[in-house]
């Protein structure tokens, strides 16, 4: 498991793949609902779970170096995922912003309308967390089946190494 999400010699097939970015996104939604049991804890977790980008970066450049083509690819689907996860975040965060406003009444500023999220507490965590976590499972899994799915399978070997003659790198 290790070589496949931490080494980004070698070449993963589509199963590999799908596996390793299974992985990649059980971890990540359990660290973000983390912060619904421990807030101090999410956020240690939250930094180191920035290692899940590289982890992501590798299984791409794997998944590319599988059809002979350059690992500097990967930098395509991340993109693309950097896209949808913001456009999902900010849809979620206007949503929230959108019923605080309502809470708080017509015609008040902007300064008492963030006022009044930052007082909202556990339950303004409540109220973005678990909508933040579906979107970045449903992003990140629409673009790794996707991006999967687009990119041809080659069993023969390359430059990157053999195709499907040699053991799992999911060992």
């Amino acid at each position: 498991m290790l070589n496949l999400l931490f080494s980004p010699q070698g070449r993963v097939n589509p199963q590999e793949f799908m596996h390793g970015a299974i992985v990649l996104i059980v971890l990540a939604a359990a660290v973000s609902l983390l912060e619904l049991v421990n807030s101090s804890l999410a956020l240690i977790l939250g930094f180191a779970s920035m290692v899940t980008y590289w982890c992501w970066i590798v299984l791409w450049i794997k998944r590319f170096h599988d059809t002979g083509k350059s690992g500097w690819m990967s930098l395509v689907p991340i993109l693309i995922w950097s896209i949808l996860i913001s456009i999902g975040f900010f849809m979620v965060l206007i949503n929230v912003m959108a019923g605080v406003a309502a809470d708080v009444g017509d015609g008040q500023d902007f300064m008492a309308l963030m006022e009044s999220m930052s007082e909202m507490g556990p339950e303004g965590i409540k109220k973005t967390v678990i909508p933040l976590t579906l979107v970045g499972v449903v992003v990140s899994g629409f673009v790794a089946f996707v991006g999967n799915k687009m990119i041809t399978h080659d069993p023969e070997e390359n430059q990157f190494g053999f195709g499907d003659d040699v053991g799992s790198t999911f060992d």
